[in-house]
């Protein structure tokens, strides 16, 4: 009997771990990002699109960042957010990547451990909430 609930462990045991998600440490995408910005116009002739804009990603716990655009710039009116995401190999085999927790209203984010693409969307969550979307490729 004690040899059938080894084996039945061993066998629980082993099943549960292949179904773990991956854990890999956040803040391998923690930095200065260079790319294209982009946010919507509000009024006729504003500037809505920036090539060479810097966002700049930060770690806010063990499974939050902060996406922000940088100080002093003419799109640093843009609103940062903060959020939280989840590791593994979203994007392909091997890989360690960063995604916002899918069904976030606030932002959508990937970093590609692959090839260090990121791609954040966010959304405003009130008012006075001004969106972007920023890309990076090959940074």
């Amino acid at each position: 009997m004690s040899h059938l609930l080894l084996q039945y462990t061993y066998i629980f045991r082993t099943c549960t771990t292949g179904l773990r998600h991956t854990e890999s440490p956040i803040g391998v995408e923690v930095g200065a990002y260079k790319g294209k910005l982009y946010s919507s116009s509000y009024n006729p002739g504003d500037q809505n699109e920036w090539h060479g804009a810097i966002v700049i990603v930060t770690k806010r716990g063990s499974n939050k960042l902060k996406v922000t655009p940088k100080p002093n710039e003419s799109y640093s009116f843009l609103t940062p957010k903060t959020f939280t995401v989840e590791t593994g190999a979203f994007f392909g085999e091997n890989t360690q990547d960063i995604a916002s927790l899918s069904g976030s209203l606030e932002v959508f984010f990937h970093y590609y451990g692959s090839n260090q693409n990121l791609s954040i969307s966010t959304d405003a969550q009130s008012e006075t909430d001004v969106r972007f979307d920023f890309d990076v490729v090959n940074q």
